[in-house]
């Protein structure tokens, strides 16, 4: 399956996943351009960078919203 490129996705700062304890967002401070992030009880507990690529693979699997 060929993915489209994270550039050829409508503009987005962030993604919510639904059903999913887990928002993406676009930042300048991580390599990748991107980070991912676990949330419990409404407070972030876990962050780390996540490809453009990977990304991709997430929003084809599971169902989002692109803020």
């Amino acid at each position: 399956m060929n993915l489209p490129e994270v550039d050829q996705l409508p503009s987005f700062k962030s993604v919510a996943f639904h059903g999913q304890a887990v928002t993406a967002e676009r930042t300048p401070s991580s390599h990748t351009g991107f980070c991912v992030t676990g949330w419990e009880q409404g407070l972030p507990v876990a962050r780390r960078p996540i490809t453009g690529s990977a990304l991709l693979e997430l929003l084809q699997r599971y169902p989002h919203t692109l803020y």
